[in-house]
C-alpha cells in the first residue's frame, strides 16, 4: 500500500525520522487553523493513516482541544469513557458550550469517572453553561482533574460563594472570569444571607496562581475580603466596562507586578483602590471603529491618572490597533499633536515631585488597511511618519526611554510600511 511506503526501507530507503514527521504535522495543522480559523475538516484525519508513528503524532493535535455542545456532549464523552478511554490522555483543553455542562453533569452518572480520566487536562472553558446554578454534586465532578492550570468561566451562575470556590483547584495558574453570576432568587436568599453574614468566608489559597483576567461586570460577592489568597499573582488583566465601574477585588496583592487594561472611549476607569503599585502597566485603548487617535491617547492618560501611584510605573506600554479602509492615506496616521499630548503626559510622570521610576515607554501602533497593489508606494509616507514620531517624542528620544513601532499592513501581506524608534 502507498500508505506504508513512507516507512518501508525497501521502498524509500531510510525511514523518515519521527522528529521530522512531528514538525511536518505541526506545520500542516498550524496552517489549517490559520487559514480556516478552526473551521472545516482537519487534514490530520487522513495523515494519521500513513503509519502507526504518524497516527500517534496526529492524535496529539486531533484531540488536543475538544469542544462540547449541548447536543454532542453526551455522545462524545460517552465514546471516550466507554469505547476509547485511551484517548483521554491526549485531551488538553475542554470547551463547554452553552448548556453542555448542565446536561452532562446532571444526567450522566458515569460523568465524574469520565472526567477524572483526563490526567493531562490543562484548560477548561465554561461558556454560558447554565440557566440556573448546578448542584454541589455536579460541581464536584468538574473539580476532578488535579493538574488543571487554566480555568475560563463565562456567564456561569453559582448558587453561592462556596460553590464558586470549589471550582478552583490548587494547581490553577490562570483564571479568567467573565460575567460570573450568583443566584439571587428568593429560594436561595437564606443561603446567600448566611454566607454574607459569616464573620469570614473561608477562602482558598492558590499559590500557583499567576494571572487573573476580569472581563466586564463582576458580582459584588467577588469583593469579599480574603476570598482568594494568591500571594504569587504576577499579572492582572482588566477589561473595562462602559456601564459599570470595575472594582478590583480586595484580595488582589498590592505587590502586583503587572497590570494590563483594555479600555474604550467612554469606559469607566476601574477603582484601583489606594495601595496598588504595579511596576509594569500595559494599556489597550479600544475606542471603536473610526475613532480618532486622540480618543486612544486620552483613554491611556485616564488609566494612568487613575492609578494611586502612577510614579511607581517602571515600564509603560501602549498598544493601539487602528483600522483604515477608506479615505486619504494621510488620515490613517496619528497627528503630531497626538504624539505631543502623550509625550507631555510621560514627561510629567518622569518629572513628578514624588520621584519617578519610569525607565521605558513602549508605543505600538498597528494600522490595518485593505490590500493595496504595488510593491513600495509608501516610501514618502514612511520618511514623513518617522520624522513626526521623532519630533513629537523628541524629549523622550533624547532621554533614551522610548521604543516606538508604527506599521501599516493588511491581513494577506507583510507590512507595507514600518517606522521604528529604538532605545540605544
Amino acid at each position: 500500500m502507498a500508505g506504508t511506503d513512507l516507512e518501508n526501507p525497501r521502498a524509500q530507503g531510510v525511514p523518515l525520522p519521527t522528529e521530522l514527521a512531528t514538525k511536518i504535522i505541526a506545520i500542516v495543522e498550524d496552517g489549517h487553523h490559520s487559514k480556516h480559523h478552526q473551521r472545516g475538516p482537519s487534514p490530520l484525519a487522513d495523515i494519521a493513516l500513513v503509519s502507526h508513528t504518524w497516527n500517534a503524532v496526529c492524535r496529539l493535535h486531533m484531540f488536543h482541544t475538544v469542544t462540547l455542545y449541548s447536543d454532542t456532549v453526551y455522545s462524545r464523552l460517552s465514546f471516550i469513557h466507554f469505547q476509547a478511554p485511551h484517548l483521554s490522555q491526549y485531551i488538553r483543553e475542554l470547551y463547554f458550550q452553552p448548556s453542555a455542562a448542565e446536561r452532562i453533569a446532571s444526567k450522566a452518572e458515569w460523568f465524574p469517572a469520565c472526567f477524572a480520566r483526563f490526567d493531562n487536562l490543562d484548560k477548561i472553558r465554561f461558556e454560558n453553561c447554565c440557566k440556573g446554578p448546578l448542584s454541589a454534586a455536579s460541581l464536584a465532578a468538574f473539580a476532578a482533574p488535579q493538574r488543571l492550570r487554566k480555568l475560563d468561566i463565562y456567564g456561569w451562575k453559582f448558587a453561592g460563594v462556596y460553590d464558586f470556590l470549589s471550582m478552583l483547584p490548587p494547581t490553577l495558574e490562570e483564571l479568567r472570569l467573565d460575567e460570573v453570576k450568583f443566584d439571587s432568587s428568593q429560594r436561595n436568599a437564606a443561603r446567600r444571607d448566611l454566607e454574607l453574614k459569616a464573620p469570614r468566608i473561608p477562602g482558598v489559597r492558590l499559590d500557583a496562581l499567576r494571572t487573573i483576567e476580569l472581563h466586564r461586570g463582576q458580582h459584588s460577592i467577588l469583593a469579599t475580603p480574603h476570598l482568594i489568597e494568591c500571594p504569587n499573582l504576577a499579572r492582572l488583566f482588566v477589561i473595562c466596562s462602559s456601564t459599570t465601574q470595575v472594582q478590583l477585588p480586595p484580595w488582589i496583592p498590592t505587590s502586583l507586578p503587572e497590570l494590563v487594561l483594555s479600555v474604550g472611549h467612554g469606559s469607566i476607569i476601574p477603582d484601583f483602590g489606594t495601595d496598588l503599585q504595579p511596576s509594569s502597566v500595559t494599556i489597550y485603548p479600544s475606542c471603536g471603529h473610526g475613532s480618532e487617535y486622540l480618543n486612544h491617547f486620552t483613554c491611556a492618560r485616564e488609566c494612568i491618572e487613575g492609578l494611586p501611584y502612577p510614579h511607581a510605573i517602571q515600564t509603560l506600554t501602549i498598544l493601539i490597533e487602528f483600522e483604515h479602509f477608506w479615505g486619504p492615506l494621510e488620515e490613517s496616521f496619528p497627528a503630531l499633536s497626538d504624539y505631543e499630548m502623550l509625550s507631555q503626559l510621560v514627561c510629567h510622570l518622569r518629572e513628578s515631585e514624588q520621584g519617578s521610576c519610569l525607565q521605558s515607554i513602549v508605543l505600538v501602533i498597528k494600522i490595518s488597511t485593505s490590500p493595496i497593489p504595488g510593491k513600495r508606494p509608501y516610501d514618502g509616507h514612511q520618511v514623513r511618519e518617522l520624522a513626526k514620531l521623532e519630533k513629537g517624542f523628541a524629549r523622550l528620544v533624547e532621554a533614551n526611554v522610548l521604543t516606538a513601532d508604527l506599521t501599516l499592513e493588511s491581513e494577506d501581506s507583510e507590512p507595507y510600511m514600518r517606522c521604528k524608534i529604538r532605545r540605544v
